[in-house]
């Protein structure tokens, strides 16, 4: 029987730049429904759920809150979500891992969420190289997820470590969108029933012919 582990840290790391202003009802929405879901699994889990937000335009990652109870995190809304400028991904994804960094545990698990509609076009404090290295240290610890979610086509999916199965394209459009998030939603509650099977990393988030491949570090050693 798996051991029950401890912690969740969630980081949703999303894509704040103008070119997400085209559909931000839609991103609102999406997004909120994975906050709910959030919020309604914490009461099933035994550990903490932590969720931080990070938006990633113009400018290094953009923290709109972190670590916060998932039972209080706060929504989406028209304040905190104003799309504007470049798309800085790689920095916006750096800074949510070096957050967790700071607070993880080896009992605890991690999953790291990224949503964007182009291609990365403005880091400046991480390169790809250390985004990927930085991904594929971070997993083989065997208690991190990363799931990334990008229009069809994109090439940041195919040139950053990501598992196959842990990520998703959709067409640019209002119904594509609203289907990724959806999947996103379905994703984090098989995500979820896995953390109360003590699973601390799951590789077939947006799989569901597969069967799970996961890696629980706790009970391999």
């Amino acid at each position: 029987m798996a051991k029950v582990a401890g912690d969740t840290y969630i980081a949703l790391v999303l894509d704040g730049s103008g070119s997400m202003s085209a559909d931000i009802e839609t991103t609102i929405t999406g997004v909120n429904e994975i906050i709910d879901l959030m919020r309604a699994e914490k009461a099933r889990l035994a550990g903490k759920v932590k969720v931080s937000l990070v938006l990633f335009r113009n400018r290094e990652g953009e923290v709109v809150y972190f670590n916060e109870d998932a039972r209080v995190a706060k929504h989406l809304d028209h304040q905190n979500y104003v799309p504007s400028g470049s798309i800085p991904m790689y920095d916006g994804i750096g800074q949510a891992i070096k957050l967790i960094d700071g607070v993880i545990k080896d009992d605890d698990a991690a999953l790291v969420y990224i949503f964007t509609d182009g291609w990365e076009n403005s880091s400046s404090i991480f390169s790809r190289d250390e985004i990927n290295n930085m991904i594929l240290e971070r997993e083989e610890k065997g208690n991190w997820t990363f799931v990334f979610q990008g229009i069809e086509g994109l090439e940041d999916k195919q040139e950053l470590n990501f598992v196959t199965n842990n990520t998703f394209s959709y067409t640019s459009s209002n119904a594509g969108r609203a289907e990724a998030y959806a999947a996103t939603a379905e994703g984090f509650a098989k995500y979820f029933d896995a953390r109360r099977s003590g699973i601390t990393q799951l590789n077939n988030f947006y799989d569901p012919n597969t069967p799970d491949i996961i890696i629980n570090k706790k009970d391999e050693e």
